[in-house]
Order: C-alpha cells, then structure tokens, then sequence
C-alpha cells in the first residue's frame, strides 16, 4: 500500500516505481485494491473483537473494554512481528546472495530443455554485484515499512471500529432503503 501510494501521489518523482506497476493507471488500481484488502481486514478484526470487547464490557467500563483489546492486539502484532522478521531476513539475504547461482542453475534448466532464453553474462555479473552490495537493505526496509504501516492501518481502522463501531453500523443501516 505504500508503495503503490507513493506511485499515485507522485507519479513522476517516482517514475520508475509507477512504471514498475504498470504505469499510472494501473497504480491506481493497486492502490485501491490495497486499500480495499486493508479495509476488509479490519472490518474481519472488528467482527472477531467486538464481541471480546462486549463480554469484557459487561465485567469493567466499554474505556478499559476497549483499552485492553487494543493492547492485546499490539501486544499480538509485536510478538508475530518478533516470529516473522529474522527468518524473512534470512531468506531474503540468502536468495540475494545466492542469486547468481540460482541464475546459472535456470541457464542450464533452459538448455537442458532446449527452451530459447538464456541468462545473460551481463544478467549473472549484475546479480553478483548485487549480492556484494548489501544484499538486504533497500528490498527489506521497503518490505518492512510496508508491512509495518499495513499492519499500524488495520489495527488503527479496528481500534476505530471498535470504538465507533455500533454507531457506524447504524449509521450504514440507515443508509439502506
């Protein structure tokens, strides 16, 4: 969502990402169906939460309700954040290091079954360059900060919907003929 952001709000600053998601237009629906997902999971987190928050209202105030839920849910997306980022690492470090091999290895795929394509020198030398350079850094901290700020928009959007969530269902309700 970041990323596709980015392609939409300025297009020409960050061309070759706009170029990357085949041009503007189509950023634009990357874009929206991001946003779409992003809503969606959150309205899935405020139907599983909400009636959390209700069996904890009936027991302390709908404030403290909610406040736990809340830290509950930070608490959650800390600790899978924790399980899933080092072996991600790890895995990405390990292809971009091993990404001329792997390279080599589709060339011999190819000739062995007579397939037309075949991996460049020029192909092979950038992936070595590319592994020697830090192999991680851009592709990681873009991956990161994408997710992180996908995961902070469902977990602010369900906040919100827990707590103005009765309101915004009769709200929708009475949009309805």
């Amino acid at each position: 969502a970041v990323l596709t952001g980015l392609a939409v709000w300025k297009p020409v600053q960050f061309a070759p990402l706009t170029n990357l998601l085949g041009g503007y237009v189509w950023a634009r629906y990357w874009h929206f169906l991001a946003m779409v997902v992003l809503v969606l999971l959150s309205l899935m987190f405020f139907a599983t939460f909400n009636p959390v928050v209700r069996r904890l209202q009936a027991r302390i105030a709908r404030p403290w309700a909610l406040a736990g839920v809340s830290a509950g849910l930070v608490v959650l997306t800390v600790l899978l954040l924790m399980l899933m980022l080092p072996p991600i690492l790890r895995q990405g470090q390990n292809l971009i290091t091993h990404s001329s091999q792997y390279l080599l290895q589709l060339n011999r795929l190819f000739e062995q079954y007579h397939l037309p394509f075949r991996v460049s020198s020029l192909t092979v030398n950038w992936s070595e360059r590319l592994s020697a350079m830090g192999p991680q850094l851009l592709n990681v901290v873009m991956s990161v900060l994408s997710g992180i700020t996908g995961m902070l928009t469902v977990v602010v959007l369900t906040i919100y919907l827990l707590i103005d969530g009765p309101r915004v269902g009769m709200g929708l309700m009475r949009l309805l003929p």
